[in-house]
């Protein structure tokens, strides 16, 4: 599914897709199923013409994407978390779809601090730019589309959005039928990475942008 989008120089139009599908497929077959759609955020996608013809396209992401997040776990299990009501939906192994119920959120609203925090918008041509002002949300979405971990546990970890000024990083702990079991607030501005049976890991940056690995009991 998509939206034909003109460029500024009105070439050819080129089509925006607003979602995509998820599928899956058997080990060693070339069967495909199609499992579930996942909603994307809009982008600013503009283009060069000559003679007619496109010789180029940038795609700009805004700013705190409002886009559902997904994840597999080991044993098959879908995890998929909507941004209009933040939700997760499961696909679970023996065939069960189980549609969780809204998560009551406070909508955070994008300050001045998170323009000078973000980092530069990538275009699909390589190059950095400065995100216009006119992209940038008034709010953030309930959640990081691309900071949904899966649990050794079988639950669903996902990294929520804050105001700017906190300084720890705030995860939702999902279960399998989409209610929250707990929340976790990691410090020093801390994200996950990974986990083990019993532990999480951790990666911190300083204030020289050096990075540090460090492991937590969970």
């Amino acid at each position: 599914m998509g939206t034909p989008v003109r460029s500024p120089e009105m070439g050819p139009p080129v089509t925006q897709i607003d979602s995509v599908p998820l599928y899956r497929t058997p080990r060693g077959s070339p069967a495909v199923d199609s499992v579930a759609y996942v909603h994307l955020a809009p982008r600013r996608i503009t283009t060069t013409t000559k003679d007619g013809k496109i010789t180029s396209v940038d795609v700009f992401t805004p700013p705190f994407p409002a886009q559902d997040g997904w994840q597999v776990f080991a044993d098959g299990a879908v995890a998929i978390v909507r941004v209009r009501d933040y939700r997760v939906d499961w696909l679970l192994p023996d065939g069960r779809h189980v549609a969780g119920r809204p998560i009551p959120f406070d909508p955070v609203k994008v300050t001045d601090r998170d323009e000078q925090l973000a980092p530069s918008a990538r275009s699909g041509g390589g190059a950095a730019q400065s995100m216009p002002t006119h992209d940038w949300p008034e709010v953030k979405p309930p959640f990081a589309f691309n900071a949904v971990l899966a649990g050794a546990d079988d639950r669903l970890w996902v990294l929520r959005h804050t105001p700017a000024t906190d300084a720890r990083t705030h995860y939702d702990v999902i279960d399998r039928r989409g209610v929250v079991v707990a929340r976790v607030a990691v410090p020093n501005v801390g994200r996950i990475v990974g986990f083990g049976a019993k532990s999480i890991y951790v990666v911190r940056k300083d204030a020289d942008d050096l990075q540090y690995l460090q492991r937590f009991p969970l």
